[in-house]
């Protein structure tokens, strides 16, 4: 790397003023890890350290900053730099101490620098920005405590995330007055206190505080639950608040009444507790998408109502003292008391009514239904076959969850070949097996059941059915089961050195028409997720590993346990946090925005470019200076050889291509250019990917030679 395009001469170019003359040594031609303030790591001469504290130098700070990813402090204090905001800041994985300049950045509105390394205590200065209306630190090891005046110095403050954290203390009273705020997210903390009351935060919807150390041991721990009923405008409120997760503390008593008015809340999760008492009936009447009971003290009848009919929405396991529910939850009857021996006979006419009634009830459900099943004929056939499976059905047709059947793992499950008997013949299909002692699997398990409960399309993996229940040994399990895809994911395929011998003879007959062909399904299937579903879904997981083939080498987009459903707009956004995986997240998800369907088109364009690089895009080979996407630009100067993946050069180079080796060359050209143009930085200039899948097609069509036209 030349002097004048390095990285560390480039941090120098916008500031103006240096008037002790430090940086006048950053000209010279020795290695830029000999220039003052600079420290590189021995191993790869990487910058780690960037410290210009105090030295009065003038000027901005430049973007370029985001490119040393190697980063692990950055001291900028004591410096007279006019700039408003930092974002390149998110850009740098490994920075592990919070740069205490950040605090003097007066203008600011959103602040978020998650999921990197950062430690030690977050800068007393950061609180009182007050201009901040969203401020994110999470997946960090950041520790100590909030200031108790938190939300009066930042009155603007809607959204605050400080999950995956080591933060101690109290929730801050000033919480208490939060009109403006939004959500409050602060899960696997060290949190402990009483929660503050909430009955003046007309604008709440999102409260996430499970695992940490809430609660005192009291019956009345749950009482600023209380206070969303006594809330002024509480309509407003009740309708707003949608998900509430309270699980892992040490709270103690009953579920209050007052739940019952958040008729908007979609998620409540207490599981991990102390809770006591029956199970109230008024849950019944909310429209919950998943209720989380697991793992506390409660006791008696479970409802039967409303969402308790519903099993995979429900999780009560870990209450020993529970009886009665539905079929699915696979509790004991309830044993009725005996509070008189004799029984006079108006008491004996009321029950046998009842019964009658019932009876007269039950038996109109069953002619109902038996009729509305004759009309559905849109019914998918494998929903016939395994209406229902139970875990006892699961445990058989995987030999007892065997190593032998053993596919792959993933965040939050384990899968598995399972085969199943159907008549006379053997069915094969892919069992995924949910993690429930992993934080976020119950969501996960939720989010993957409402991505695929309405959707079907040729290139999305068929579900078959559903499980949960309890594993006989008082442990809650749930699982999917999918259709088997016999010629596993585009990650065997691509990545040789992952699966042996085998995998390198796959990888020569993954051929050039075949990899297309694979775009072209996933970017369908994409299409069809963010456009033609009744509420668009965005994926939030791309990548090869999720991506599994036929035996007809059709890819199916799967695994949707990341996925979340979007609010109409220009771009469609959900505004519920998100956790993909390295390398294929978009950069505006590691400064804080909400999921889109660009943030989808993002990460295709990078599986894109892998599939025809053969490049992960977390390659040793990339480094600050380049990217996977910056790698493939190299192919827009004619040199598309030089970055395609080996075995596509020899197959177009070979004999059997003929006249067609120079169309080849120009169609992997604008191939590269989609690729460069769906993962691009700013998302508002990402291809659309309805357009990709026009394209693509018709560069199939002219290789193919149905198009007799150039790619040009």
């Amino acid at each position: 790397m030349t002097r004048t395009n390095s990285p560390c001469w480039i941090l120098k170019s916008p500031i103006s003023s240096d008037p002790f003359g430090i940086l006048k040594p950053w000209n010279a031609t020795e290695s830029f890890c000999h220039w003052h303030g600079i420290t590189c790591s021995q191993r790869h001469n990487r910058v780690t350290i960037l410290d210009l504290q105090s030295l009065n130098l003038m000027g901005k700070i430049s973007p370029y900053i985001g490119n040393l990813s190697f980063l692990r402090e950055l001291h900028l204090q004591g410096n007279n730099f006019k700039q408003d905001i930092l974002p390149e800041i998110g850009y740098l994985p490994r920075l592990e101490v919070i740069p205490e300049s950040l605090g003097r950045l007066k203008n600011i509105w959103e602040l978020g620098v998650g999921a990197n390394n950062l430690s030690g205590m977050i800068p007393p200065s950061i609180f009182n920005l007050s201009t901040l209306t969203f401020l994110e630190f999470v997946y960090n090891r950041l520790a100590g405590s909030l200031p108790l005046d938190l939300f009066t110095t930042l009155p603007n403050l809607q959204d605050i995330g400080l999950g995956y954290n080591l933060i101690s203390g109290s929730i801050p009273g000033s919480m208490s007055n939060a009109s403006n705020l939004v959500r409050f997210r602060a899960v696997e903390n060290q949190i402990s206190g009483t929660v503050p009351s909430l009955g003046k935060l007309h604008n709440f919807q999102v409260l996430f505080i499970s695992a940490n150390q809430l609660g005192t041991g009291g019956l009345n721990d749950l009482n600023f639950l209380v206070s969303l009923t006594n809330a002024t405008g509480l309509q407003r409120l009740a309708a707003r608040l949608e998900q509430l997760s309270l699980a892992g503390n040490n709270l103690e008593g009953v579920i209050p009444s007052g739940l019952g008015s958040l008729k908007g809340l979609q998620v409540l999760d207490l599981s991990r507790s102390n809770l006591s008492g029956e199970i109230p009936r008024f849950l019944e009447g909310l429209q919950l998408q998943i209720l989380n009971l697991f793992d506390n003290n409660f006791e008696g009848a479970v409802p039967v109502d409303g969402l308790f009919s519903n099993a995979s929405v429900v999780s009560i396991t870990g209450n020993s003292k529970l009886c009665g529910g539905s079929a699915e939850l696979n509790l004991p009857k309830c044993i009725p008391e005996r509070k008189n021996q004799r029984l006079t006979l108006a008491p004996v006419i009321s029950i046998v009514s009842v019964l009658l009634g019932v009876a007269f009830f039950l038996l109109f459900l069953y002619c109902y239904s038996f009729k509305k099943e004759k009309k559905d004929t849109s019914s998918d056939s494998s929903n016939k076959l395994f209406p229902t499976m139970s875990y006892h059905s699961l445990l058989k047709a995987t030999n007892g969850f065997s190593e032998a059947y053993f596919i792959g793992v993933g965040a939050f499950c384990s899968v598995y070949k399972g085969i199943i008997s159907e008549g006379n013949g053997e069915v094969v299909v892919a069992v995924k097996v949910l993690n429930m002692f992993k934080q976020g699997a119950a969501s996960s398990f939720l989010a993957e059941c409402q991505a695929l409960r309405n959707i079907r399309h040729r290139n999305l993996v068929k579900v078959i059915t559903a499980c949960s229940s309890g594993d006989g040994n008082g442990n809650d399990f749930k699982a999917l089961v999918y259709e088997y895809m016999p010629s596993g994911s585009l990650e065997y395929w691509l990545q040789p050195a992952l699966e042996g011998n085998q995998a390198r003879v796959m990888k020569r007959n993954l051929s050039l028409v075949r990899r297309l062909n694979i775009a072209i399904n996933v970017a369908s299937a994409l299409d069809y997720l963010h456009h033609q579903c009744e509420t668009p879904i965005v994926h939030c997981d791309l990548k090869p590993s999720n991506i599994l083939l036929d035996e007809e080498m059709v890819a199916h987009v799967g695994d949707f346990g990341l996925a979340r459903f979007v609010t109409e707009g220009p771009i469609p956004t959900s505004s519920i946090g998100i956790r993909s995986s390295t390398g294929y997240v978009p950069p505006e998800y590691g400064m804080g925005s909400e999921a889109s369907t660009l943030g989808d088109v993002y990460s295709y364009g990078i599986l894109l470019l892998e599939l025809f690089t053969g490049k992960r895009p977390t390659d040793e080979m990339f480094d600050e200076s380049m990217n996977l996407h910056s790698f493939a630009k190299i192919a827009m100067v004619g040199r598309v050889k030089d970055i395609m993946d080996p075995v596509l050069v020899e197959e177009v180079s070979s004999p059997t291509y003929h006249q067609k080796t120079a169309k080849a060359w120009a169609c992997l050209a604008l191939i590269f250019q989609i690729g460069l143009a769906c993962s691009a930085k700013v998302p508002r200039e990402r291809m659309r990917i309805g357009l990709v899948v026009t394209k693509l097609a018709s560069i199939r069509n002219k290789l193919l030679e149905t198009d007799k036209g150039e790619c040009s």
